[in-house]
C-alpha cells in the first residue's frame, strides 16, 4: 500500500464554498493587508477569480501602496482580498482539493511571501511540515492516500499533547532556580535534575548561548526557529533581558521572524511586552516602528493579538475585546486571533465577565462572521465553564445554527459539559442519532465519552453513566457506511474508559474495542481503535499490537501503532520500535512516533540510535524526522548534538532551523508545548493562516 503521510505533518487545507456553490476559496480570504513587498503579484488570483466568476466582489491586496498608522484618524479599512461566507446554502462544509494528508502541493505560509520569495510552510520556526516534506525528498512518500476531512485523525493530531506528554513522565526533582542569562553574563544558578531532562547549567551554557547566536543569522530560517526557541526555555524572572534581545528581532527584514518575535513575547511571559503587542495589534504608529517602518502585516499583528492573550495583563484583554468587539468581517484574521488570545484567560480573571458578556453578545448577532463564531464558542467554553453549557446547548439545538458552528459546539461541549447536566446527555444523544452533518456527529459522540470520563462520581450518576455506555457501545456496533463514526466512537470510548478507571465498566468498554480493532481491516480507521487501546490501558492488546507493528505496511497506521505501544507500556516491541528510529528508510512522521512511543515507555535508548540517524543524515526528512523527535523525548543527552548542528555552519539553513527548533522543544518550561494548550478544543479545521502556523510549529 502506498505510503501515506500523518496528518500533523501537513494539515488539510480546508476551503469554503461560495454560497452559490461555486469554487472553494482560501482560509485565509479576506485577511488583512501586509507589509509592502510581502503579497505575491495579485495576477494569478485575478485570472483565478475571473474564471470562476467572482470579479463582482474583486478587491485588491496592500500592493505596496501607502496608508496611514490606525492611530493617525483615518477611519478608512483598507480593501482585502474578497471573502467568501463560511457555508453554502445546504451547509457543506468541505475540504479544498488539496486536501490531505501532506504533500508538495502544501499552500504557501503567509509569513514565506518576503519579496518575492515564495515557498511552501515550513521555511521557519522548525515546522512539522518541513519534516513531511523532506521525507518525501528523501524517497519515503508514495504516492498518498486521502484522508477524509471529518476523519479521527485530524480531532487526534490536534489535541493529542495532552496525552503523550513524555515531559510529564520525565519530571525533573528539586526546585528550579531559572534560567541564566548569559545574554548580559549574570551569574549561574543551578538546579537539580533526574538526569533525564537537561538542567539549569546545560540550557545556561550550551543551548542558551547557541540560540543567542542563531538569532543574529540573515537566513530566516534559522533566526525565527531561533527567536521562538528562546522563548519557549527562558523564564523572564531571572532572564529579564531576553526581552531586550527579542525586541530588535520585531524589525528583522523577514516577515518570518518579524512574526515569530512577536509570538515570542507572548511565549516569553514578560509583562513588560504588552505595551508593543497593542501597538503591532493595533497597527499605531508606534506598533510601525516596532517592525522598521510600513504597515505591521497581519501575520504579525495575528500573533500579536495572541501574544496579549497569553499575558492576559488587564490592559491586553481590554485591547483584544476592542479587537473582537470592533473589526468587520473583512478583518476576521485579526477578530480571529483575538479570540484565541482571549480563551486563555482564567475563569476567576477580573475580566472574565466582561470577556463572556462580549462573546455572548457577538454570537447573538446574525450579522457577526461564521468563522468568528465558531472560535467565540471556544471562548465561552474556556472563560466560561460548565455554567455556561445551557447557553452552548441552545446554539446547537438551534436550526438555524451552521454546520461550522455546531461543530465548534460539539467540540466546546466536550471540553466543559458535566454527566450533572442531564439536558446536555440528552442533546449529545439527539445529535449523535439525527444530525445531519457528519463532523458534527463524530464530535458530539467524542463529547460524550470525554464528559463521561472525567466525572470523578460515577456512583452518583449511575443512570447517565449507563446511557453514556449503551450510546457508545451501540456506536462502536455501527456496520457499513458507519465505519467512519465507529472510529470516532472508539475514541470516545477510550476516553471514556481511561477516566472511569479499573472496573466493570472500563472492562466492558476495552472488551468492545478489541472487538472493533479485531474485525477493522481499513487501516484508517483500525489505527482509532489502536490508540484507542492505548488510551484505555488495554494491557492484553499489547502482544496483538506489537504483531501487527511488524506485520502492517502501511505507515500511518504503524505510527499510530507505536503511539499505543506506547501508551500500553509493551516492552516486547522495543526492539521493533528501535529499528524504526534507527533505519534510514523510515519516514520522518513514522521515525518521530516510533521515538514518542519509546519516550512514553522512558526508554532512553532511543536517543543514541536518532542521534546516529541525526550525524549521518542525508536528506531534509531524516534530519527533520530525528531532530522533531529528540526535540519530543526531552533527554539531555540530545542537546550536544542538536546544538551541534544547529551552530554548523556548513549545514543547510533548514536543517540549522530544523535543529535549533528541537532545542526549544527539548527544553520548554512548560509540561506541554505552549502552543497545545493555546489550540485545545478550538475549531481546527475552521481555522486561519495563524491557526495553520500554530499547528505547524513543531
Amino acid at each position: 500500500m502506498p505510503a501515506r503521510r500523518d496528518h500533523h505533518t501537513a494539515f488539510m487545507n480546508l476551503s469554503y464554498q461560495q454560497m452559490n456553490g461555486g469554487a472553494p476559496v482560501r482560509p485565509d480570504a479576506g485577511r488583512l493587508t501586509t507589509h509592502p513587498g510581502e503579497e505575491r503579484s495579485m495576477v494569478h488570483v485575478f485570472k483565478l477569480l475571473l474564471a470562476l466568476g467572482l470579479m463582482s466582489a474583486l478587491a485588491f491586496g496592500h500592493g505596496g501602496q501607502s496608508t496611514v498608522p490606525a492611530d493617525a484618524g483615518s477611519g478608512v479599512q483598507m480593501p482585502g482580498v474578497f471573502s467568501a461566507p463560511t457555508t453554502n446554502p445546504q451547509g457543506a462544509f468541505t475540504p479544498s482539493a488539496r486536501g490531505g494528508r501532506g504533500g508538495a502541493t502544501a499552500s504557501v505560509s503567509a509569513r514565506s511571501r518576503e519579496g518575492g520569495r515564495v515557498s511552501g510552510r515550513g521555511a521557519g520556526r522548525g515546522t512539522s511540515q518541513r519534516g513531511a516534506r523532506g521525507a518525501s525528498s528523501g524517497g519515503n512518500a508514495g504516492a498518498e492516500a486521502p484522508v477524509a476531512w471529518d476523519s479521527w485523525e485530524f480531532w487526534w493530531d490536534a489535541n493529542s499533547a495532552e496525552f503523550l506528554s513524555l515531559r510529564g513522565r520525565r519530571k525533573a526533582k528539586g526546585v528550579s532556580s531559572g534560567l541564566v542569562s548569559l545574554l548580559t553574563g549574570k551569574g549561574l544558578r543551578r538546579r537539580t535534575a533526574d538526569g533525564i531532562r537537561p538542567n539549569n547549567r546545560m540550557v545556561a551554557e550550551q543551548i542558551v548561548p547557541a540560540l543567542t547566536q542563531l538569532m543574529g543569522a540573515r537566513a530566516g530560517d534559522i533566526a525565527d526557529s531561533a527567536v521562538l526557541a528562546l522563548a519557549r526555555i527562558s523564564d523572564p524572572d531571572q532572564d529579564p533581558d531576553v526581552l531586550d534581545a527579542l525586541l530588535p528581532q520585531l524589525a528583522h527584514k523577514e516577515l518570518s521572524v518579524r512574526s515569530s518575535s512577536a509570538l515570542a513575547l507572548g511565549v516569553l511571559g514578560d509583562d513588560r511586552a504588552v505595551d508593543a503587542l497593542m501597538a503591532l495589534s493595533r497597527d499605531s504608529s508606534r506598533g510601525r516602528q516596532l517592525v522598521g517602518g510600513g504597515q505591521v502585516s497581519s501575520l504579525v499583528r495575528c500573533f500579536s493579538a495572541i501574544s496579549l492573550g497569553m499575558l492576559g495583563t488587564r490592559d491586553s484583554i481590554d485591547c483584544l475585546r476592542s479587537l473582537v468587539e470592533g473589526l468587520g468581517p473583512s478583518e476576521r484574521e485579526l477578530s480571529v486571533a483575538a479570540c484565541l488570545g482571549l480563551s486563555q484567560v482564567p475563569r476567576d480573571h477580573a475580566r472574565a465577565d466582561a470577556v463572556l458578556e462580549l462573546a455572548s453578545e457577538r454570537l447573538a448577532d446574525r450579522y457577526t462572521d461564521s468563522l468568528l463564531k465558531a472560535h467565540l464558542v471556544t471562548v465561552v467554553a474556556k472563560v466560561g465553564g460548565p455554567k455556561h453549557v445551557p447557553e452552548l446547548l441552545a446554539l446547537l439545538m438551534d436550526r438555524d445554527t451552521d454546520p461550522v458552528l455546531r461543530q465548534s459546539l460539539a467540540l466546546a461541549l466536550g471540553r466543559v459539559a458535566e454527566v450533572s447536566q442531564p439536558e446536555a446527555v440528552q442533546r449529545l444523544q439527539q445529535v449523535i442519532e439525527g444530525e445531519r452533518d457528519a463532523l458534527t456527529r463524530h464530535l458530539a459522540i467524542l463529547a460524550l465519552g470525554r464528559m463521561g470520563g472525567r466525572d470523578p462520581l460515577v456512583a452518583d450518576h449511575e443512570a447517565a453513566h449507563a446511557e453514556i455506555e449503551s450510546m457508545l457501545v451501540r456506536e462502536l456496533a455501527g456496520k457499513g457506511k458507519q465505519s467512519a463514526h465507529r472510529s470516532w466512537a472508539g475514541l470516545a470510548a477510550a476516553l471514556y474508559a481511561r477516566g472511569c478507571g479499573a472496573g466493570p465498566r472500563s472492562d466492558r468498554i476495552v472488551e468492545r474495542l478489541a472487538h472493533a480493532y479485531g474485525r477493522e481491516s481499513d487501516p484508517a480507521h483500525k489505527g482509532a481503535f489502536a490508540v484507542g487501546l492505548g488510551l484505555a490501558g488495554a494491557r492484553s492488546a499489547g502482544p496483538d499490537l506489537a504483531r501487527d507493528l511488524t506485520e502492517h505496511h502501511d505507515e500511518v497506521f504503524r505510527g499510530h501503532l507505536a503511539i499505543a505501544l506506547g501508551l500500553l507500556r509493551e516492552r516486547e516491541s522495543v526492539d521493533d520500535l528501535m529499528r524504526l528510529c534507527s533505519d534510514p528508510r523510515t519516514p520522518a512522521t513514522l521515525r518521530r512516533k516510533a521515538a514518542t512511543g519509546l519516550g512514553l515507555m522512558g526508554e532512553r535508548k532511543a536517543v543514541e540510535s536518532l542521534v546516529s540517524v541525526l550525524e549521518r543524515a542525508g536528506s531534509l526528512g531524516e534530519i527533520a524526522g530525528a531532530a522533531a523527535a529528540l526535540g519530543l523525548l526531552g533527554d539531555r543527552d540530545a542537546v550536544t548534538p542538536l546544538v551541534q548542528r544547529a551552530t554548523d555552519d556548513s549545514a543547510g539553513a533548514l536543517t540549522r532551523g530544523f535543529s535549533a527548533a528541537a532545542l526549544g522543544l527539548l527544553a520548554e518550561r512548560s509540561r506541554l508545548p505552549f502552543h497545545a494548550k493555546l489550540l485545545a478544543d478550538s475549531h481546527y479545521l475552521a481555522r486561519t493562516a495563524a491557526m495553520s502556523e500554530l499547528m505547524d510549529i513543531l
